[in-house]
């Protein structure tokens, strides 16, 4: 009996030394320290905005606005952006047809966005619609049936903003 507790006393006592050396040890190598930092705000390049795709484009017929199709080019430094605006200005429109169908058939809905849509722009090359952009003149010609008709660069203006 007496020889149970000592071997039991030996493995106690051995346990709280292997614990006071491993709390020595932790212990020995924390310390705190206070000191500055410097970071840097992030710049974005803006995004190439061009002709889109017509067949694409939502047609537009008499009475009834059709979208116009812009091409984004995203650079991949910007990263994922959201489109939260965009404001179509009046300008010099041309068709594709000048001679059948004068781009003077054409109008644009020179309109602000109101309500910010959100719309999603990876890096690289998005395609979107602005919808109900463009109208067709009740009194235009059956010869604009099928007719591209182009903006000039300085009539779309679009918001983009970091995801």
């Amino acid at each position: 009996m007496h020889r149970l507790k000592t071997k039991k006393g030996i493995i106690a006592l051995l346990a709280v030394i292997a614990l006071i050396v491993a709390a020595c040890a932790v212990a020995a190598w924390i310390v705190a320290s206070d000191g500055a930092a410097r970071g840097k705000a992030g710049t974005l390049t803006p995004p190439t905005v061009s002709k889109g795709l017509a067949a694409s484009a939502i047609p537009a017929t008499p009475g009834n606005p059709g979208s116009l199709s812009v091409s984004i080019n995203n650079p991949a430094a910007n990263g994922p952006l959201v489109i939260t605006g965009w404001t179509i200005n009046a300008g010099q429109l041309s068709s594709s047809d000048q001679s059948n169908c004068p781009a003077a058939n054409f109008n644009l809905n020179a309109r602000t966005l109101t309500t910010p849509q959100y719309v999603a722009v990876p890096t690289g090359v998005t395609e979107i619609q602005l919808p109900m952009a463009m109208t067709v003149l009740p009194t235009a010609p059956s010869a604009c049936q099928g007719v591209t008709v182009d903006t000039d660069p300085a009539m779309i203006h679009i918001l983009f903003a970091t995801s």
